[in-house]
């Protein structure tokens, strides 16, 4: 058994009222023990359901405040409103019965009598702690934070001294995650997946100072009712993965819920090789693009269409390639053309560069120009108006949301647990958007296409069609590749109009 962490004991204001027991919290686990003494600033506790998560938060943020008098402590969620049922009947399980008058629940606070202040908040409306300062957060559901949110909730805890001048050791921001998603900011920030330890760089390699914990497999096994921990041991697919066994993965609800980075993402060809590393020239490419501008940027990008023989189980299949993309925050229609056109140019020299001698005649009509057999875009006629001042001539794309939807799904649908007849190729984003990467936001078709998801039920609480479709954020690469494979599917055949 660990020794005692933390002696609650609620001082009395009359200094003739009986003494108390002294209320002793002892953490049941070692992943428990870890998160409440460990001193990294940052700290990703992640786990199953039932991992003593709401209960690590509480405690940590309740011996900070105890052991500092006149420290602030502030345990939060992504809305406040779900509290009342989730994190603070935690907190009157750990608490003695005479803490309930410090709840000043008005000011939704505890106020301890040593001086220092416990603030229960949510950060649907973040503006609720900006400018406040404290010593330690934490954060229950940490999950459902966008990454604006977490950089405000990272950002107040920076309260160096207490009320009476005296300073704090340290500062400590606590995230409970069930797991999420592993195109979720926080699954790159810190990397579950490479085991407990600590983190001293970022994604981008900037220095942070955090700490990864893990609820293990049988924590707390004991406390599981017999027929929850059957439901828990009986779910299936990602509810499963996450929830029992406490896996980052794609969460039920993705929108591509059958994309799977080892089947989906593929290296360059090797027999590209012999044409600089692009399709061959015969291959016909099709061009998307998603016009934008900050905040949503615009994304674009070539997909070819030729055989690929799976490397796994040497079936040969007819694949769609996603060969090269672009996606920038802050770039003009005029400054995308050029890019656009330019990047072309550069490909079919290069191909006429390599093309044989003895292939010359057969290959003519498709090195005479690049082999575009359709271009498809977003419906601005302004932006289509200047990309055709540049020679890139668009057609007006299918977007009809749920049913390109629908084609997507069943162009990514593997066909064998190997291999499937889309893939996008390993290093095809042209340059990466540096303010994109600044914002922590997602920069090429697959870092969107595991977290684009349906809305939630409160999400799509306005009704109407809009309830039943994703959440639009974060989805600029995908909208291009369903513009260009939905207007393949539904485009009419040649010759039909006259």
């Amino acid at each position: 058994m660990w020794p005692a962490l933390l002696l609650m004991t609620l001082l009395n204001s009359s200094s003739s009222a009986p003494a108390r027991e002294p209320r002793v919290l002892r953490p049941k686990t070692e992943a428990q023990r870890l998160a409440l003494t460990c001193r990294e600033r940052e700290v990703c506790y992640s786990g199953r359901k039932w991992g003593g998560k709401t209960w690590v938060d509480w405690t940590a943020v309740i011996d900070y405040t105890c052991t500092f008098p006149g420290s602030r402590g502030l345990v939060c969620r992504e809305e406040r409103a779900s509290m009342n049922q989730t994190t603070l009947p935690v907190l009157w399980e750990i608490v003695p019965a005479d803490w309930r008058p410090l709840w000043k629940k008005a000011e939704s606070m505890l106020r301890l009598p040593n001086g220092s202040e416990i603030h229960v908040d949510g950060l649907d409306k973040p503006s609720r702690i900006q400018g406040s300062r404290y010593g330690i957060a934490a954060c229950d559901q940490a999950e459902d934070l966008d990454f604006e949110q977490f950089t405000i909730l990272n950002a107040s805890v920076g309260q160096s001294e207490t009320l009476y001048g005296a300073p704090l050791p340290y500062r400590k921001l606590l995230l409970a995650f069930n797991p999420s998603h592993v195109e979720h900011w926080a699954y790159k920030r810190y990397q579950p997946d490479l085991g407990d330890g600590v983190r001293t760089v970022d994604e981008h390699g900037r220095p942070i100072n955090a700490r990864v914990i893990h609820v293990q497999p049988q924590d707390l096994m004991d406390t599981i009712a017999p027929d929850y921990r059957e439901t828990l041991e009986g779910m299936q697919g990602v509810f499963r993965n996450r929830l029992w066994l406490g896996l980052w993965c794609s969460a039920e609800g993705n929108v591509y819920d059958t994309w799977d980075p080892a089947i989906h993402l593929s290296q360059r060809p090797a027999e590209w090789a012999e044409w600089a590393g692009y399709p061959p020239p015969e291959w016909p490419r099709y061009f998307g693009i998603d016009f934008g501008y900050e905040p949503d940027p615009f994304a674009a990008g070539w997909i070819a269409e030729g055989p690929r023989t799976c490397p796994t189980c040497g079936e040969t299949v007819m694949t769609h390639h996603l060969y090269r993309q672009l996606m920038h925050a802050r770039r003009t229609i005029a400054q995308q053309a050029e890019q656009i056109v330019a990047l072309e140019r550069e490909e079919l020299e290069a191909l006429r560069k390599a093309c044989p001698e003895s292939r010359a005649r057969e290959l003519a009509p498709y090195l005479d120009e690049l082999n575009i057999a359709g271009r498809w875009s977003d419906h601005h006629r302004g932006e289509r108006a200047m990309l055709d001042e540049h020679g890139i001539h668009t057609q007006p794309a299918d977007k009809d949301i749920l049913a390109g939807i629908q084609t997507m799904l069943g162009r990514i649908k593997p066909m064998k647990s190997c291999h499937s007849s889309f893939v996008v190729i390993a290093g095809s984003l042209h340059e990466r958007d540096r303010r994109l990467q600044e914002q922590g936001r997602p920069g090429s078709f697959e870092e969107e296409a595991g977290g684009y998801r349906w809305k939630t039920q409160r999400e799509g609480s306005l009704g109407g069609l809009s309830r039943q479709l994703p959440v639009q954020i974060n989805d600029h690469g995908l909208d291009w590749v369903r513009y260009v494979e939905h207007s393949l599917a539904t485009r009419a055949p040649v010759g039909m109009w006259t």
